[in-house]
């Protein structure tokens, strides 16, 4: 498995915001493999100083789709074992537009990629 490293960006104020983190790469010679998200956070960036924070979706390839994390983290389903060279799969977060303002800071969060055999 091979995940992007760290992601800085922006949150848009007036509209929903999309960041595209990278391919992931996944190699596995496992029938019925699974794919398991989860964070430190519980699916929310926190700004540590303020208390704040502002939740998101994941975005694995087809394998989940703008799904919101949740304390036992989220699963695909069962997959086929991957070609020799793998499969990528784009990554990416998803912040719903605010209906207000959020508040201005230093957000983050760490999410864990998971593979087992289901």
């Amino acid at each position: 498995l091979t995940v992007p490293a760290t992601y800085t960006g922006s949150i848009s104020y007036d509209s929903s915001t999309h960041w595209d983190l990278s391919d992931m790469k996944v190699i596995s010679n496992v029938k019925n493999w699974v794919l398991t998200v989860s964070s430190q956070n519980n699916g929310v960036l926190k700004d540590t100083a303020n208390g704040a924070d502002i939740a998101y979706k994941v975005t694995v390839g087809n394998l989940l789709n703008k799904q919101q994390l949740t304390t036992a983290g989220i699963k695909s389903s069962g997959q086929a074992k991957t070609p020799k060279a793998g499969t990528a799969y784009k990554f990416a977060i998803d912040i719903d537009a605010p209906s207000e303002l959020y508040q201005a800071g230093t957000y983050s969060d760490v999410i864990t990629l998971t593979i087992s055999n289901n």
